[in-house]
């Protein structure tokens, strides 16, 4: 099911100097101090997988380290040098055959100097627009109590407040899953943007897994009711289903219910989660099975490996597919100029600053 678009939201198409300034700033204070949080709640030894309904530390140490390295690298796409006139820089946004193709049409090709893969920046609007939402959800986790965030309250065993924290973070990690990657124009994902998807669908996951520890402790009763286990399985379809053929997130969901099945669970629990395994395994099956009749339109720009094999700096980027018209290369003299329309036959291609 392919989450729809909204259209009243309309993505970022430039970001300032003194923003991103801020932006890189914010984002790797809060990262840091979330890092160091969670590795402080999995290092005391007082929380390690003794609850019922809860995942073994194993589990969440490898879901944690996967997510900590996608945000490094993720966030490294904020630092390039600024190679460009003004306090502007266009942000890459949606698929750019796209455009073209919208422009063909109208007859007037976009204009090369304002695409924005043409600099060594290489950032994406689907980055920007979440940047401030990732900011939030680690400020919630590093919030103090006394001298700590949501570590010290689990560790303090104040499970209560720790489950608060966690929801506000988990909240805002939603809405940027389900909202800000589902914008209008810019809802399929492509070189450009597939980091943001993997880092916030990840840390989505992570977040759940989280959750699930601390409410393990919080309501230890061995026995859930079947309310409870209704609501939960609904939950994790809800999220499976809901962020479209994109299977990141219900893959997730799937290594969430692996680390709860490894950990001491109750026999209705343990069916509860294999049910709900067996259902989310059948909707990314049912999903896949659409995308691939509808030729995974909701995905552009990875045809073949060299993308991911030989991308090079940021500043490398391909553009065979976005100006592959020769109509458009012949109407437009004054913006592809004899001296670059050769060169736009190479799979990678960059300008000279």
């Amino acid at each position: 099911m392919v989450f729809s678009s909204l259209a009243f939201y309309s993505p970022s198409r430039s970001i300032s100097y003194r923003y991103l300034s801020f932006l890189r700033i914010a984002s790797v204070a809060a990262f840091s101090a979330y890092v160091y949080s969670q590795a402080y709640a999995l290092s005391y030894p007082a929380n390690k997988g003794q609850a019922l309904s809860s995942p073994i530390s194993g589990f969440l140490v490898a879901l944690c380290g996967i997510s900590v390295a996608l945000n490094i690298y993720w966030l490294g796409h904020l630092f390039f040098d600024w190679d460009i006139d003004g306090d502007s820089l266009p942000l890459t946004v949606g698929w750019a055959e796209d455009s073209l193709d919208l422009k063909f049409d109208e007859k007037q090709p976009l204009a090369i100097d304002n695409d924005p893969r043409i600099f060594s920046a290489y950032l994406s609007s689907a980055q920007a627009r979440c940047l401030p939402f990732f900011i939030a959800g680690n400020t919630f986790m590093i919030l103090k109590i006394r001298t700590g965030g949501w570590a010290y309250a689990w560790t303090h065993e104040l499970h209560d407040m720790a489950q608060v924290l966690l929801a506000c973070n988990l909240a805002v990690l939603l809405y940027g899953v389900f909202v800000l990657l589902h914008v209008e124009e810019d809802d399929i994902i492509t070189p450009s943007n597939i980091m943001t998807h993997l880092v916030m669908k990840t840390n989505t996951g992570l977040a759940v897994l989280f959750l699930w520890t601390c409410f393990g402790v919080f309501d230890p009763e061995a026995t859930p009711e079947i309310s409870e286990i209704i609501n939960n399985g609904i939950l994790f379809l809800l999220m499976t289903v809901g962020t479209g053929p994109d299977p990141t997130l219900g893959l997730c969901m799937l290594y969430n219910l692996l680390a709860l099945l490894s950990g001491p669970i109750s026999e209705r629990w343990k069916f509860s989660f294999q049910v709900t395994a067996a259902l989310i395994i059948f909707c990314l099956t049912i999903e896949f099975k659409i995308s691939k009749r509808d030729g995974f339109r909701w995905i552009r720009g990875f045809s073949g490996t060299r993308w991911m094999l030989e991308s090079g700096d940021l500043g490398e980027i391909s553009l065979d597919n976005d100006f592959s018209s020769a109509h458009l290369l012949s109407t437009s003299p004054v913006l592809y100029t004899p001296s670059i329309v050769p060169s736009l036959s190479y799979h990678n291609w960059t300008t000279a600053s």
